[in-house]
């Protein structure tokens, strides 16, 4: 019994053979060698290239890095989030409810 496969290779089979025109490779050969092989450009070219066409985009962005490194510095001059950390800690001093609570859990209900 025949497969599928068998009536593929008796089509192909069947094919003629295709000659191309004379002059064929060295026209291929002529295309390749004609195309000029363009560099690839660096990442800070590309950046350079795109905002000089896209000012509005540079001046966005330019707002943006500088309110980024705005909002670093006044972070930086605030301590870092160490004033958070006091603030926290400020809950637990004895005077305060959870201060209270605190010290009479630590000391197992004695003062």
């Amino acid at each position: 019994m025949r497969n599928q496969n068998d009536n593929i290779k008796d089509s192909l089979g069947q094919w003629r053979d295709i000659a191309p025109r004379p002059g064929f490779e060295d026209r291929v050969w002529r295309r390749i060698h004609a195309v000029q092989v363009r560099p690839v450009p660096a990442f800070w070219e590309e950046c350079r290239a795109w905002f000089t066409m896209q000012p509005t985009y540079a001046s966005v962005a330019s707002l943006l890095i500088g309110a980024a490194v705005a909002l670093g510095s006044l972070w930086y001059l605030d301590g870092g989030g160490q004033q958070q950390a006091s603030y926290e800690f400020s809950l637990l001093r004895s005077g305060t409810i959870t201060g209270t609570y605190a010290q009479f859990a630590e000391h197992g209900g004695r003062r």
